[in-house]
């Protein structure tokens, strides 16, 4: 036939989904080969001429032919994984919930933002809802109401979706505050763990007491529990403080957070070999995070130190960690820092994730050399080079072809010393 069936839009629908990470190329015979597969019947169908209208096939082609060498048979498979998945998730009855906020909690009362996705082509209503976790040590009470959706269409993802709770008012800094982000189908439950930070209250003193002390270097640091907030000082311009922290099997992903800043207080997080992996310098008080997310665990050490030697000898920092299964959110980027001359510099990635190639945008204060390597979460060098930034915006490419799929750091220095090493995480698919 000449024209479209009333099915044409929602098997498009569907290939589109199915191909987003793979990237093959989708539609009927004639859109796809160049020639029809079943006579004058719609390409979508395949089957004999006495049952054609009762069969709807959707059938996935992989590789130049037939008979595809036996080396390419794992990889033509693999590359079908994701679309195999995505097809579970439409046959189900499945929609799910992400949670859109922040990673940290800054009053009492507060909401958890979320988006909602159908993916399940049978229409279906999903109630979403928040469990508190953590009893009796938080005792979370979740005020908003469950909210239902009927009307969601085929893979929408409608966002603005909000549920309200609030914490006692004896919640220390620091404290982790968790829940359960629920889509109920009537039948079964998706969950997703939700982890925020408690940063709520500003207390400050006219005196510190640096408990942490001596941990002037990395054979004196001292440790950093996952969930409980550490106070401490830098207490003059050649003062440093050392921590650790140990991650453990099913719970590698590491997550910093250093706040209640007296001053201009940076931080950088080394290694169980000491290489430095990622390093968190926003500008003035602004708090820092840091988040790694690795499959490497052992010892973590965290260095606190003053940007351009910065102290407060009668005022405490908070830092706490958290440890998790699930990877943690990238933090938003907060101001960067101004330094000597004027200076600025920052940098952001595009597209992420990325394939063969991501393309690195600088914003520099003044014309410049850097250098810049890609490392892995193990600190294993894959690539570096060097750069000269313009004034203003200018940028240059990194070559990922030869990478393996995965996470990795893409690390800036300045050539001539106008500001400290900066850091971005990038996925390559």
């Amino acid at each position: 036939m000449d024209s479209s069936t009333t099915d044409h839009g929602i098997f498009t629908a569907i290939a589109a989904f199915c191909t987003e990470k793979n990237g093959f190329e989708y539609g009927t015979f004639n859109q796809t080969l160049g020639y029809s597969a079943n006579g004058t019947s719609d390409d979508w169908l395949y089957g004999d001429q006495a049952t054609k209208n009762k069969i709807y096939s959707f059938t996935i082609e992989v590789g130049k032919s037939f008979y595809p060498a036996p080396a390419l048979i794992f990889p033509y498979c693999d590359s079908l994984l994701d679309a195999n998945l995505k097809m579970l998730k439409m046959a189900a009855s499945y929609a799910e919930a992400i949670e859109t906020g922040s990673d940290t909690l800054h009053s009492l009362s507060a909401e958890v933002n979320f988006s909602i996705k159908r993916y399940s082509i049978k229409e279906k209503s999903f109630t979403v809802s928040l469990e508190p976790l953590g009893f009796p040590e938080v005792p979370i009470i979740v005020s908003g109401a469950p909210i239902v959706y009927n009307d969601l269409a085929f893979l929408e993802d409608r966002s603005g979706g909000s549920i309200r709770y609030t914490v006692p008012a004896s919640t220390a800094n620091g404290t982790v505050v968790r829940f359960l982000l629920k889509v109920d189908n009537g039948s079964w439950t998706v969950t997703d763990t939700i982890t925020k930070i408690f940063i709520g209250h500003t207390a400050l003193s006219l005196a510190c007491e640096n408990t942490a002390e001596p941990n002037e270097n990395i054979t004196q640091a001292s440790a950093l529990y996952p969930g409980i907030r550490v106070s401490a000082a830098i207490e003059t311009s050649k003062d440093q403080d050392w921590f650790y922290i140990d991650n453990e099997i099913g719970k590698e992903n590491i997550r910093i957070l250093l706040s209640g800043l007296p001053s201009d207080f940076d931080m950088e997080l080394r290694d169980p070999d000491g290489q430095v992996v990622a390093i968190a310098e926003n500008a003035g008080l602004a708090n820092d995070t840091i988040v790694f997310n690795t499959l490497r665990t052992g010892r973590y050490y965290l260095r606190i130190y003053g940007f351009h030697n910065a102290f407060d000898k009668y005022r405490c920092y908070s830092l706490s960690g958290t440890l998790g299964s699930g990877r943690f959110a990238e933090p938003v980027p907060g101001k960067f820092k101004k330094v000597s001359g004027g200076n600025t510099v920052a940098f952001s990635l595009s597209p992420v994730p990325a394939n063969d190639e991501i393309r690195v945008i600088a914003r520099s204060g003044k014309r410049q050399q850097i250098m810049w390597m890609l490392v892995d979460n193990t600190g294993k060098l894959y690539q570096k080079g060097g750069e000269t930034l313009e004034t203003g915006i200018s940028g240059f490419s990194v070559n990922l072809r030869y990478l393996p799929t995965g996470v990795y750091l893409l690390k800036f220095f300045s050539k001539e010393g106008y500001w400290m090493p900066a850091s971005l995480s990038l996925i390559k698919k």
